[in-house]
């Protein structure tokens, strides 16, 4: 019961709490969609997806990255994720 009333009543511990080399901006908006009210999180996705492209991220993180990352820490769940390529070049992860 106590874990359940810290969830309702106390925010979300930063992630650079967790992680360091977060970028401050990204962190903002992941606590941004954490937010107990409705209203203080992103309206839609759309909403979302703009605020992330919108980022200053100094990084040369690209799809090809991501999927490597996701191959590997999915597979490290015991599940088996193969990257593919959509046909407008984004990566879909398809299960085994």
């Amino acid at each position: 019961m106590a874990l359940f009333m810290q969830h309702v009543s106390q925010p979300p511990k930063p992630i650079s709490e967790h992680r360091s080399g977060i970028p401050v901006e990204l962190e903002e908006l992941v606590l941004r969609c954490l937010k107990k009210n409705p209203k203080d999180r992103p309206s839609s996705a759309f909403e979302l997806a703009e605020s992330l492209a919108s980022l200053s991220l100094d990084t040369n993180w690209n799809s090809r990255d991501a999927a490597d990352w996701w191959s590997a820490h999915m597979a490290s769940m015991g599940d088996e994720v193969t990257p593919t390529n959509a046909h407008d070049g984004t990566i879909i992860f398809d299960s085994n």
